[in-house]
Formats: structure tokens, C-alpha cells, sequence
């Protein structure tokens, strides 16, 4: 289990990684996932490994403000468990400044991470995730979060996004 000072160093860390500026293609599906993020709902973004998912995140991160950010896939995260979502919580509220929106790729790989993520939400934050298709789908979010979110498939580059990238 990380520690409160772990996980602060690992969420400071990743927010010093949010600002090295990388040239990437804009994804086709951005404008529409940000039409959606007024929303209520969770937005979740599901994919095949390596199909930009974690790129596309941090393109909705640069249009908006007041977030927060974690990419669970980080080690130092191995044990991390449900029980450790408040203490992450008060250290994104303090690294963050009062965030308004909450980001984490690949929330998945923490069991029972959809009472985290209802909580949050019924405090009228907005959250956005990211996972496997494979993964997501087989967790409880069908039960937990039934009616409160909005899936969005990531696929990699289609034809004009390749010639883009070319």
C-alpha cells in the first residue's frame, strides 16, 4: 500500500510529465467527447492497447482547466487499493488546487475503483477515464455506475489522422 507521501511524489511527478509539450495529431473523436463534457456523466475512453487512449486524455486535459490527473499504470501503484482513494483524493486537492475534473488512465488495474469514481461524481466533479475494453467492461461498472457514464471507442489512427501524423 503507497504511502500519502508516495503517492504525492508520484502525482507530483506526473504533473511536472503533463507539461513537457508533445507534438501529436489531433485526434478525429476530440471535438466530440469535449461537446460531452458539460455532461453529467463519466466519460470513458476504451480502446485496444496502444490505440492513443492516453494521448487522446491528455489532449481533453489541454482544452480544459481545473484538473486533476493520475495514470495508475505507474509501479509505485501496484498496491494501491480502494481503501486508498480518500488519501489520493486529499493529495490531488492539494497538488491540484481544488480540482473540478479528475482524469485517470488505466483506473482499471485498482479493483473496485467505480465507488470511487460514483463518489466523485455525485459531488459533481467530472471524471474521465481510460482502460481496455476488456478490462472496463468486465469490472462492476455496469452495476455501479449504470446510466452514468458515456463510453467513447478509441480506435488507432484512421487514414486522414495517419496522413496527419505522415
Amino acid at each position: 500500500m503507497p504511502t500519502k507521501e508516495t503517492m504525492k511524489q508520484v502525482v507530483l511527478q506526473q504533473k511536472a510529465e503533463l507539461k513537457i509539450e508533445e507534438k501529436t495529431v489531433k485526434r478525429e473523436l476530440l471535438p466530440e467527447i469535449l461537446r460531452w463534457f458539460r455532461d453529467s456523466r463519466v466519460l470513458i475512453l476504451t480502446g485496444l492497447r496502444r490505440s492513443g487512449k492516453s494521448t487522446l486524455l491528455r489532449q481533453i486535459m489541454r482544452e480544459k482547466g481545473r484538473f486533476a490527473y493520475v495514470n495508475f499504470e505507474d509501479e509505485r501503484f501496484l498496491d494501491f487499493a480502494a481503501q486508498n482513494f480518500e488519501q489520493l483524493h486529499e493529495v490531488l486537492v492539494d497538488v491540484y488546487d481544488s480540482p473540478q475534473a479528475f482524469f485517470f488512465d488505466e483506473i482499471q488495474n485498482v479493483p473496485r475503483f467505480e465507488a470511487f469514481v460514483r463518489r466523485l461524481q455525485d459531488q459533481g466533479k467530472k471524471v474521465i477515464i481510460t482502460g481496455s475494453n476488456a478490462s472496463l467492461l468486465s469490472s462492476e461498472l455496469g452495476t455501479k455506475l449504470t446510466g452514468r457514464y458515456r463510453a467513447f471507442e478509441v480506435y488507432p489512427f484512421s487514414f486522414t489522422e495517419f496522413l496527419a501524423f505522415k
